[in-house]
């Protein structure tokens, strides 16, 4: 995960990740306190989807930077689902690197610690960008805009940043999570501001969905679990913006070009 990297901040910010990373898969980036993991999964499922769907958009051979990847669970399905890319992971904190490659073998050699300036990549190198919950821990409206610039160097012309994050009607900081949740044109502005082109945004999910509740205590079957993440980004997609909650909310950006 990812935050404004500097001075204070940046070790209080590391160290929230670190302790974070005690817990195993999903628990260390989403909820620890969901012990089953069936929230944690079934949120995760909802990411990945609108992922995976986003990156159709781009051709075979291509490198994708999974930004913040945390334990590395997308990364994972990025492997199980698109032998025809090659993923790379990148995170603030090196206990979350440390965990997601005792979880997956797979992830050795794939994973690299960021500095929280520039990314270590060549320009024009990578045909598209993922994050699932990282651009939220980039509380510094400078920082943010930075992270947009340096996507925009590393990406391919045509190439797309494709983010799952959290959204309010209004820009909410929280100190105590290290994360601030924006308005969606706080997200949209500063990659227009870059350069890019905003080909969607939409919702997915809201943060206290009631089924939610229904899925966390296993009172809903796990075979019908991908059947309500499909539901419910649906219904939301159309959706004003909860008044007193959260939402996750989908957007894809795309660098002009051939």
């Amino acid at each position: 995960m990812v935050s404004d990297l500097s001075g204070s901040e940046a070790e209080r910010t590391r160290r929230f990740w670190d302790r974070l990373a005690a817990a195993s898969g999903e628990a260390a980036a989403i909820d620890p306190a969901d012990r089953l993991g069936r929230k944690n999964a079934y949120i995760a499922m909802i990411r990945d989807f609108a992922l995976h769907g986003a990156l159709r958009r781009i051709g075979s051979d291509g490198s994708v930077l999974d930004f913040g990847c945390g334990t590395g669970t997308f990364l994972s399905s990025l492997l199980d689902l698109r032998t025809d890319l090659c993923p790379i992971g990148l995170d603030v904190s090196q206990e979350m690197l440390v965990n997601a490659q005792a979880r997956d073998g797979r992830l050795s050699g794939r994973l690299v610690a960021y500095g929280g300036s520039r990314l270590p990549f060549r320009d024009e190198s990578l045909a598209a960008v993922t994050t699932g919950g990282a651009m939220l821990y980039l509380r510094s409206d400078a920082h943010f805009r930075g992270v947009c610039d340096e996507f925009f160097r590393a990406l391919k012309p045509g190439g797309l940043v494709a983010c799952v994050e959290q959204v309010r009607r209004r820009d909410t900081l929280d100190e105590r999570h290290c994360k601030r949740q924006r308005a969606p044109a706080g997200y949209v502005e500063p990659f227009l501001a870059s350069g890019f082109e905003l080909l969607e945004w939409r919702q997915l999910r809201q943060g206290r969905f009631p089924l939610i509740y229904f899925v966390r205590y296993g009172l809903i079957p796990r075979r019908w679990t991908a059947a309500l993440a499909r539901m419910e980004s649906r219904l939301r997609a159309s959706a004003p913006l909860p008044v007193f909650d959260y939402a996750d909310a989908l957007f894809v950006f795309r660098r002009p070009g051939y």
